[in-house]
């Protein structure tokens, strides 16, 4: 039990961000007060937050990108992949409070496949969320092809596949 515990205390952590000096180039997304977007080149991508008239990086590691968002009142959900020569082999989910000024972590979801692709996310209430991920298609990879919905009742700590698995 302390070891699950654990375990969720670090999958939640605080994402370190700081001023970019940059200015968006791709991927641009705003919900609930919040702008979103990516810094890209050949080798990295950098997920960007609007704030102040500046663009902040979040510290995630010059891979990821910005895919999606969903907001709900003050929270705000953005959705993040691997986009650096392909997409990776979860999703990490940032949820903010306050705008953008600070994001939190949350447990990674893992897709079925790397070339499955983020399709949407729903915060139906604050803690019932609802993802969807699509694998159109990944060359007789062995994976069952469509969309599969994963749901979480306690506002992403915990995420149960519900279709299409």
């Amino acid at each position: 039990m302390l070891l699950a515990l654990l375990l969720l205390v670090s999958s939640q952590a605080k994402v370190p961000q700081r001023p970019s000096g940059s200015d968006c180039v791709s991927g641009h997304f705003q919900a609930g007060g919040v702008r979103l977007c990516n810094l890209r080149d050949a080798l990295s991508s950098v997920p960007l937050v609007a704030l102040d008239g500046r663009f902040d990086a979040l510290e995630l590691g010059e891979g990821y990108g910005w895919v999606g968002i969903a907001a709900l009142k003050d929270t705000v959900v953005g959705v993040l992949d691997w986009q650096v020569e392909s997409s990776g082999e979860e999703l990490v989910l940032l949820v903010t409070t306050d705008r953008g000024r600070s994001w939190t972590r949350l447990p990674a979801i893992q897709k079925p496949h790397y070339l499955a692709s983020f399709k949407s996310l729903e915060l139906k209430s604050p803690k019932h969320w609802v993802l969807k991920i699509a694998l159109d298609d990944c060359a007789d990879c062995g994976v069952k092809l469509g969309v599969r919905t994963w749901e979480s009742r306690d506002a992403g700590a915990h995420w149960t596949l519900t279709r299409g698995g």
